[in-house]
């Protein structure tokens, strides 16, 4: 799966029950531990992350990064699917 600022596209091969299932666990679980995925370079770039442990910075990063008011209203919207080529 891959995923942009509007849309998510996922694996060949997957039937559309499969990813509807997908988006329903997605839908299913708490805002609270929906937290944004952080890349190592995200983690270096902090001022002091050498004084820092890597565990530490990454869930200092996800609060910054993490807006849950605008997750809860993302996850209540309507899903449109579209099946290319």
């Amino acid at each position: 799966m891959t995923h942009e600022s509007f849309g998510v596209t996922f694996a060949e091969g997957l039937s559309p029950e499969e990813i509807d299932a997908a988006i329903a666990s997605v839908r299913e679980r708490p805002v609270d531990e929906l937290v944004p995925t952080i890349e190592e370079e995200a983690v270096r770039s902090l001022k002091f992350a050498e004084c820092l442990p890597e565990d530490l910075a990454v869930r200092i990063l996800q609060r910054r990064l993490r807006d849950a008011e605008a997750l809860a209203w993302v996850l209540k919207q309507k899903v449109r699917s579209v099946k290319l080529g």
